[in-house]
C-alpha cells in the first residue's frame, strides 16, 4: 500500500488514480470547479483512518439578487450524447427527455461514430451531438468530431467539459464544434445551447427524407461507387469475408438484422451480407427506396 504522503500531492492531477477502473478525473474536476469560483480545496489523509477534504470559498459582501425564474427552452428531435461516465449519461438522458428530445448515449467517441452512422443509414438521423471532450484511453470528443464531420459535414456538434482552461472550449469552432457548454450546467443552460445550435433546423433534420409511406423508411437501396468489404452470412450460420464490387446495388431492409456487432444487414443478388454503416455511407450513393 502506498503511503498517503506519496499520493496526496498528485490526487488533483488529471488522470491520476489509485483505482483499477478509475478515470482520474473526479478530483481533477472538483479542483477545476472550486478554483473557477476563486476558492481552494485541500486534502488530509491518515493511513487506516480516512481522508478529510476542506473547501474554502470566498464570501461575498453583496446582498443576493433576486433572480427571475429561468426560461427553459424546449425542443424536439434525436440527440446523441457521448460521455464516459455512466452516471452523467443517465442524468443527461433524463435532462434531454425533460427538454422534449429523444436521446441515445455512447460511452466513447468510437461508439458515438458507429451509432451516428447507423442512424443515418436507417433514416433516423440525429439533429445534434453532445460530445464529452476527454475520455481516458479511448476516442474523445475532438477525434470523434473529426470522424463525424467526415460522415456528415453538416452535423451539429456541441463540446462539453469540466476543464474551464481547455483550449478547445475557447476556440471550439477551430476544432469543428458549433458551440460549447461547460460542466456543471443547468437544465436551462442545456436547453439554451441546444436551441442556439439546432433550434432553427429541427423540423428539416428531424423529418424522414421520404414521405411516401412506412415502407420507404424501412427499405433503401444503395449503389456502390467503390469496392466494399462485407461478410457473407451463409446458411447454417457460416460467415465468409468478401469484397462487394463497385456498381453493386444493395438493399438495406429492417426485416432482417445482422447478429454481428456494429454492422447492418444488406441484400445483393439474393444473398444477405453484413456491412459497416460507415463503409456504406462513404462508398455508396443513395438510390430511390424499393
Amino acid at each position: 500500500m502506498r503511503h498517503p504522503g506519496e499520493i496526496l500531492p498528485k490526487i488533483f492531477d488529471p488522470y491520476f488514480t489509485t483505482k483499477e477502473t478509475g478515470s482520474g478525473l473526479g478530483l481533477a474536476t472538483a479542483y477545476s470547479i472550486v478554483t473557477k469560483h476563486h476558492g481552494h480545496i485541500r486534502a488530509d489523509s491518515t493511513a487506516g483512518q480516512g481522508s478529510t477534504f476542506c473547501i474554502h470559498l470566498p464570501a461575498s459582501e453583496l446582498s443576493p439578487l433576486t433572480q427571475p425564474a429561468s426560461v427553459v427552452r424546449m425542443g424536439t428531435g434525436r440527440i446523441l450524447v457521448m460521455d464516459d461516465e455512466e452516471a452523467i449519461r443517465s442524468v443527461l438522458g433524463l435532462m434531454m427527455q425533460q427538454l422534449g428530445y429523444e436521446v441515445e448515449c455512447a460511452s466513447d467517441g468510437a461508439e458515438a461514430v458507429e451509432l451516428f452512422a447507423r442512424a443515418m443509414v436507417s433514416g433516423r438521423s440525429f439533429v445534434g451531438v453532445l460530445l464529452d471532450l476527454t475520455v481516458p484511453g479511448r476516442m474523445g470528443g475532438k477525434e470523434a468530431a473529426a470522424e463525424l464531420r467526415s460522415i456528415d459535414p453538416s452535423v451539429k456538434l456541441i463540446v462539453s467539459s469540466g476543464y474551464s482552461d481547455a483550449p478547445i472550449l475557447s476556440e471550439f469552432k477551430k476544432y469543428g464544434f458549433d458551440d460549447v457548454i461547460r460542466k456543471p450546467y443547468t437544465l436551462a443552460e442545456l436547453g439554451d445551447v441546444l436551441t442556439r445550435v439546432i433550434g432553427s433546423n429541427l423540423r428539416r433534420v428531424a423529418t424522414p427524407p421520404s414521405s411516401r409511406g412506412a415502407r420507404d423508411i424501412s427499405v433503401k437501396c444503395y449503389r456502390l461507387t467503390a469496392p466494399m468489404p462485407a461478410v457473407w452470412d451463409k446458411a447454417g450460420g457460416e460467415r465468409v469475408s468478401v469484397m462487394l464490387p463497385a456498381g453493386a446495388v444493395l438493399k438495406n431492409t429492417s426485416q432482417r438484422t445482422t447478429t454481428l456487432l456494429g454492422m447492418i444487414g444488406v441484400y445483393w443478388n439474393g444473398r444477405h451480407y453484413s456491412v459497416y454503416p460507415k463503409d456504406l455511407l462513404q462508398r455508396a450513393e443513395r438510390l430511390s427506396t424499393a
